[in-house]
């Protein structure tokens, strides 16, 4: 699915009379590449850059006689992309949209010009809609993929779940594995097991919040073997056999160790995230400005989505990426099901006293759990 390099002629124009107007080079077929390197440093989500990058690279030097190279380093969420940010100087990352908000609070994003994006008109209409990356009426993300956080089972020893209750079910004690670094979708995902739903998961009171942790204490203490971090490890698969998972990590284990693997949402349905490309406070000169836009443009393109959805699992924000799929890609990456934000809760943004309950709550579970480290 590797776009052709003339498919972005249009989508990095406005790019390259950026760079050659900053660099006053000569214009022509036969002008040099820039004397140093630029870097675009990228903290990101396993499966949106690193894959892209050497592709990436190439049209920048061959269609504009731009060297640019790309530093790619994996993210574990909020605290990992305030951190990057403040102390590795990362110009790129890729919040899920309820993080939006508190990295433009910590002044750590930029507002993003949409004019200077040729493929955001292409964004799937439903999701621009929902203002997933609006902050006060202004843009600060441009989405780039979705999903749910839902179950992931071995079809090989589990029948198909119905309901997130068989994390709990006695049968499958210690063979059960979690996220261990987003805390709230654990949160979020006991409650709706436990009947909260919609806006009600974001702001749970007292009690229930103190069930919610009762209920994680006990996961984690009877049925957790391992805490995954960034996404379901396919290297445990037989340590466990089921627990919950963005969809990579089912994909993993399918494609690269000939599993049979299922991701299925629930009857107590799902919370979803849309995750998007925001622009640093780094991000200062016009060189990067220009390069930081031309990488977002890249990766709305609709081939690039749609091997990002056969990566990932993750759904594309352009619709058009569905020209590059099966009809069975289609329905697998949600392009076939445009209910499917009427289906789950998307996530919202927590109040800063709500979040730090939030993580009390999950710490609070995990000591109790006396998970082994």
């Amino acid at each position: 699915m590797t776009p052709r390099s003339a498919h972005h002629i249009l989508v990095l124009s406005a790019l390259t009379v950026t760079l050659i107007a900053c660099k006053s080079r000569k214009d022509g077929p036969d002008a040099p590449p820039p004397s140093a390197p630029l870097v675009l440093r990228i903290h990101a989500w396993e499966g949106y850059a690193r894959e892209y990058a050497a592709q990436f690279e190439a049209v920048m030097r061959k269609q504009h006689r731009v060297n640019v190279t790309l530093q790619v380093t994996v993210t574990s969420g909020l605290d990992s992309f305030i951190r990057n940010i403040r102390d590795r100087g990362v110009h790129l990352i890729s919040p899920a949209n309820d993080l939006i908000a508190p990295l433009v609070q910590l002044n750590l994003i930029r507002e993003i010009d949409t004019t200077r994006i040729t493929r955001y008109r292409q964004i799937n209409p439903i999701i621009l809609d929902r203002h997933p990356t609006v902050i006060g009426g202004r843009i600060y993300a441009v989405p780039f993929s979705f999903g749910p956080y839902a179950l992931a089972y071995n079809r090989e020893k589990v029948p198909k779940p119905t309901s997130y209750k068989v994390l709990w079910d006695p049968r499958y004690r210690k063979r059960v594995t979690i996220s261990g670094e987003y805390d709230t979708a654990n949160i979020y995902m006991t409650a709706l097991m436990l009947g909260s739903r919609g806006k009600n998961l974001f702001d749970l009171d007292a009690k229930k919040l103190k069930l919610v942790e009762d209920r994680l204490a006990d996961l984690l203490r009877t049925q957790v073997v391992e805490l995954w971090k960034g996404n379901l490890n396919p290297e445990g698969r037989e340590r466990f056999d089921l627990g919950t998972d963005w969809g990579i990590g089912v994909s993993k284990i399918n494609r690269e160790h000939n599993g049979n693997w299922g991701f299925v949402v629930p009857d107590e349905g799902v919370t979803a995230w849309v995750d998007s490309w925001a622009v640093t406070r780094n991000v200062d000169s016009p060189e990067l400005t220009a390069v930081a836009y031309a990488f977002i443009n890249f990766m709305i393109s609709p081939r690039i989505q749609a091997r990002m959805a056969g990566i990932t699992s993750y759904g594309p924000v352009n619709p058009y990426a569905g020209r590059y799929l099966s009809a069975e890609e289609k329905k697998r990456f949600y392009i076939a099901d445009p209910q499917f934000f009427d289906k789950c809760t998307l996530w919202q943004p927590l109040k800063p006293e709500v979040l730090e309950r939030y993580r009390k709550a999950w710490d609070n579970a995990k000591r109790r759990g006396a998970l082994p480290k």
